[in-house]
This record gives structure tokens, sequence and C-alpha cells, in this order.
């Protein structure tokens, strides 16, 4: 858990620092202080996710990265809101916790073991742009955007042992509610072109997501980190 609060804090202040100091009014290139992109957009995220449950990415030998892909599209209302919706297919790397070294599971120890994940969420996100409440930031190319979402998420776990071999339990998929937020710092590249760093986090309902049958632990969630790429259709006014 160490490791995860670094990692936040550091992902915090990547974010904080990619806001401009200063000529926010009238962007990097000299544009109009007036000027705003409305109307529909689409993009891609990727990233690095991490879950906590009964096992962790932050297990007891090593941090493990995942992987997802997040394609999207949206409509942006103004330059403070917009609403978009999401599709995510990604795989989460779990293992055991320090305490959890001695218990048994089809008798294997949880110590020599690992959870495999394969997710899948579809995600309805409204996108809050801090920096459009502001005269001199609301028509500048930043976007500092806070994001409550809701989303239906599916989890299939593979538990096997972390030095290889065949898989000691196969879950099958199981559907979960997901309540998450997402922070995220991005620019206006070109008048329709935006780049952007993210991290987010959705708390799942039900069901442990990494398999696990071990009570204690009433952690469910999945953190994420990565790049956005979105491309705007609207005309710049």
């Amino acid at each position: 858990m160490k490791s995860m609060k670094l990692s936040i804090i550091g992902i915090t202040s990547l974010l904080c620092w990619m806001l401009p100091q200063e000529g926010m009014a009238t962007g990097r290139h000299g544009q109009s202080a007036k000027e705003s992109v409305e109307g529909w957009y689409v993009g891609v995220e990727t990233g690095f996710p991490f879950a906590v449950s009964t096992f962790t990415s932050f297990g007891t030998d090593k941090v493990r990265f995942g992987w997802n892909v997040i394609p999207y599209a949206g409509y942006r209302f103004n330059p403070v809101l917009s609403l978009e919706g999401q599709a995510l297919w990604g795989k989460e790397h779990l293992s055991s916790r320090e305490k959890q070294a001695d218990y048994l599971l089809d008798g294997e120890r949880l110590g020599d073991l690992q959870s495999d994940v394969f997710t899948q969420r579809y995600t309805a996100q409204l996108n809050i742009n801090l920096l459009g409440f502001f005269q001199r930031t609301r028509y500048g190319r930043w976007l500092f955007e806070v994001s409550p979402s809701v989303s239906a998420i599916a989890t299939k776990a593979e538990i096997r042992p972390i030095k290889g071999g065949e898989n000691v339990r196969e879950g099958s998929a199981k559907w979960h509610f997901g309540a998450g937020a997402n922070v995220e710092s991005s620019y206006f590249v070109t008048k329709n072109l935006l780049l952007g760093l993210y991290t987010n986090i959705h708390f799942l309902t039900g069901s442990q997501l990494d398999g696990v049958p071990f009570d204690g632990y009433p952690s469910n969630y999945i953190w994420d980190v990565g790049l956005n790429v979105g491309w705007s259709f609207g005309k710049r006014k």
C-alpha cells in the first residue's frame, strides 16, 4: 500500500504540474482568448491498471502492472460540461498479501499464487472542466476535468502459480456495478487534437474481483493511470 500511496501522490503532482502557470487566457499559440470547442468528440485512452481485492497488485513480492484500452465518444456542451460513454477491455494482475502466505486454496499456499483478471467495463461519465469556471481560463486550450462515473463491469479471474503452471482455479465471468471518478489534465495541441494524462478509480459491488474466497478484506476496486488521445469534431467558437 505504501507503493500505491507514493504512486497516487506522483500522478497527482504530475497532473497539477501540467496546468499552465501563465498565458492560459490566450493559449500557447497566441489563440484568441475567447475560443472554445463544442460538439462531438472521440478518442482512446490506454493505461496501467492496478487492482485491490482479496489479493492486490501491490503484493508481497512486487508491483504487478496491468493493461487496458478504452475507446470513448462524447459531446461537449460548453467550456464546463461534457458527457461521454466509454468501453474498456483490459487485464489486472494481483498476488497475495503478507498475512495470507499460509492460507491454502485447493492445496496451494496463497503466498505462491497470483490472480489474473480479465475486465470489460461500460461507463457513463460526466466531465466537469474546473478551468471553465474562471473567465481567465475558460476559453484556453487547457482542460482540468473532474469526472464522476457509473459503470457495468465484468471480471473473469484465473488463479495460477506465480512461478507458472496450470490454473488452480478458473472462474466464470461476473458482473458488478461500479461507481468511480476520473481526474484528467489535457491540452488541445491543435484546434481538434487533444492529449492528456488521467487517473481514475472504480469501486466494484458484489463478489471479489480476483475470485479468491478469503474473508476479511472488503476492498474491491481498480485504480488506473494512463494517456488520452482525443479528436474533436466541433468547431472552435
